[in-house]
């Protein structure tokens, strides 16, 4: 018998993975106060084939376990996936672009022998308005890094009017941004406690206004998450302002010279599939199955949508437990 932990989209220490309960379709999860160990022979399953699923899936594999990877959808990548088309098109899910704080990712795809995959971007972070005008946020200061060159970009824009600017710089003057300079640390507690609040939220309550959220800040959350101020959290936007703010690598853009498919989520699937790793797509998974045993909640499987088609046994994917 194997013994299967299912995983949600991250973990933390392969060692030590949280378990977490709900319903994963609507994204609403409970931590259930309980670190199980695992031993080296554990089978486990991670839950949806996006970036941060085969990251977590590569970690785990490398570690010694055995790994299946079940993807409601056709194609692997999640919000980065890529396909093509009957025509021979590659079509994305959108324009990808990799801000230089993606560390993690980075680590992962020089292990692989994909950095070179990335193509370094001028240092600008351009906008195309209504019209075809281009403006932007130019970054290029010569040797002077962050905070100043994002200071200098941020004064220099042609997206705000200086009334906006001045509003703008009262509210960030006023964030954890500011503290960050010079406690880093202290700075990253306080943007934690607003991850409840949209960006949006925040942004207004502080002074700022809707046109600058339009003018400026909504491109940047489309470019982190694909949604807009409205949706994305407050501790998302000031987090990426914070390294912005104090690593000047932080804000240079790179970009993809392919497809997502071809130069990112492919190579990683392979890295997988060679180490015996399974990737079953089309498998929609619904919820998680529990038991209770002496008193302690064990997960023991999970429900496969009827829908859903594939190469995966059955619809219902059983596991020995976790303790």
């Amino acid at each position: 018998m194997v013994m299967m932990m299912i995983l949600g989209w991250s973990f933390y220490s392969p060692n030590k993975l949280p378990l977490r309960s709900g319903c994963l379709s609507c994204h609403k999860k409970n931590k259930i106060n309980k670190i199980t160990m695992l031993q080296k022979t554990s089978h486990i399953a991670v839950v949806g084939g996006g970036l941060a699923g085969l990251s977590a899936a590569i970690h785990l594999i490398d570690k010694g376990y055995q790994v299946s990877i079940y993807e409601s959808r056709k194609v692997l990548g999640g919000k980065v996936a890529s396909w093509v088309d009957k025509n021979g098109n590659h079509i994305e899910m959108g324009l990808h672009v990799f801000f230089g704080c993606y560390y993690e990712l980075f680590g992962l795809m020089s292990k692989l022998g994909m950095l070179d995959n990335l193509l370094l971007k001028e240092h600008v972070h351009q906008y195309v308005n209504k019209g075809g005008k281009i403006s932007g946020l130019d970054f290029r200061w010569g040797s002077i890094g962050a905070p100043w060159n994002g200071i200098k970009a941020f004064l220099t824009t042609q997206q705000l009017d200086i009334v906006e600017k001045l509003r703008n710089a009262w509210v960030l003057a006023t964030s954890p941004v500011v503290r960050g300079w010079i406690d880093y640390d202290g700075a990253m507690r306080e943007i934690r406690a607003l991850d409840k609040y949209s960006f949006a939220q925040w942004f207004l309550s502080h002074g700022g206004s809707t046109h600058s959220l339009e003018r400026l800040w909504n491109p940047i959350a489309y470019a982190l998450g694909f949604i807009d101020c409205h949706q994305i959290s407050a501790r998302c936007m000031l987090t990426i302002f914070l390294l912005f703010a104090t690593r000047s690598e932080a804000s240079v853009l790179r970009m993809l010279k392919g497809s997502p498919a071809e130069y990112l989520t492919h190579p990683m699937a392979a890295y997988l599939q060679q180490r015996n790793a399974e990737i079953f797509l089309r498998k929609k998974v619904r919820r998680l199955i529990y038991q209770t045993v002496q008193d302690k909640l064990q997960v023991i499987g999970m429900e496969i949508a009827k829908e859903a088609r594939g190469n995966a046994p059955g619809k219902i994917i059983h596991a020995d437990g976790v303790n």
